[in-house]
């Protein structure tokens, strides 16, 4: 005779709730799953607030980032556009970089991509205050305050946007490793160390 859990007849008796619902017609209506990212009417947050939220989105990403790889497409205004990809759930590729100019290179530092650049910031000190609806990370660098602006969608960062003396860019986020991304992988895999 086969016994059941309490769990087992809980996701059984679940499951069947959820199947009946659906061939009624009816619809379940399941609690909102919670999220980092504030809310259309949450337009306010103070510095504090913010660099908490930001603090717990940037940890999120990196998470996402290692479960599932990371495409970083960046439109640089100076440099042309370039592709960072990295896929830690694989030990087979390293990190790579497609330059503008078409060339290859292998990424040593984890923070050549947004999130874990971000959470550098954030340990050495870098203000965050939330404007509009993003993020702005603010850092000095050689005593000049340089603003990095964060969009995110779903608790986890989505664009980074910002410009220098000689240049503006957008750096776009995708938590998967695109078809061209593995490609980028491959061919990175063939460079030497």
């Amino acid at each position: 005779m086969t016994t059941f859990g309490i769990g087992k007849i809980s996701s059984v008796t679940l499951t069947l709730i959820l199947l009946v619902s659906a061939l009624s017609g009816c619809s379940v209506n399941s609690a909102p799953l919670p999220s980092a990212t504030p809310s259309p009417a949450q337009t306010q947050l103070t510095d504090a607030q913010a660099l908490i939220e930001f603090t717990t989105i940037v940890a999120a990403s990196i998470a996402k980032a290692n479960q599932f790889g990371l495409t970083q497409t960046t439109v640089n205004s100076d440099f042309g556009t370039y592709v960072l990809v990295t896929d830690n759930s694989s030990s087979s590729y390293q990190a790579t970089v497609k330059n503008a100019d078409g060339t290859f290179a292998l990424l040593a530092e984890a923070d050549a991509f947004t999130p874990w650049a971000a959470k550098a910031w954030l340990q050495l000190g870098a203000a965050v205050s939330f404007e509009g609806g993003k993020f702005v990370l603010t850092r000095d660098i050689e005593a000049t305050p340089t603003d990095y602006v964060f969009e995110v969608s779903n608790g986890l960062l989505l664009t980074e946007s910002g410009q220098s003396a000689q240049s503006t860019w957008v750096s776009t986020l995708s938590y998967r490793v695109s078809t061209e991304g593995f490609e980028i992988l491959k061919i990175g895999a063939t460079l030497t160390r």
